[in-house]
């Protein structure tokens, strides 16, 4: 079961305040969500450059949706390799499933095989949310 994609909700410039789908997220909203423009890439969020306004209930939307699950949730994965991943950078699951496996292998005590163990694992529970 794959994640649905969400949308940005806009009101039109003009005249009565009607709401229709927008082509993305504001870079404003992003931000104010608690993301960086390359996370936000990185879970296929739409993003419109364009718009430059901040609407409340977009910025919900955006962090009821990137609910961040700690590394802790993967099989094999306790707090003392959590803490090595973290200070490497890896501070989610999220983050687990885009990182590349080899140069993280030479980084933590954890072997390359070990790591898409876990890759793997992290991009089914992600699936499954």
């Amino acid at each position: 079961m794959m994640r649905e994609k969400i949308s940005a909700q806009v009101s039109r410039p003009m005249g009565i305040r009607r709401w229709r789908k927008g082509r993305g997220f504001s870079i404003k909203e992003i931000h104010e969500a608690g993301l960086t423009f390359h996370k936000a890439r990185m879970l296929d969020l739409p993003i419109d450059k364009r718009r430059g306004t901040l609407h409340a209930s977009n910025v919900q939307l955006l962090r009821s949706h990137c609910v961040v699950i700690p590394l802790t949730e993967i099989k094999g994965i306790g707090n003392e390799i959590a803490l090595e991943l973290k200070e490497v950078g890896v501070t989610s699951v999220q983050d687990l499933i885009y990182c590349d496996v080899d140069v993280l292998s030479t980084k933590i005590r954890s072997s390359a095989g070990m790591l898409k163990k876990w890759q793997l694992a992290a991009r089914i529970i992600v699936e499954n949310l």
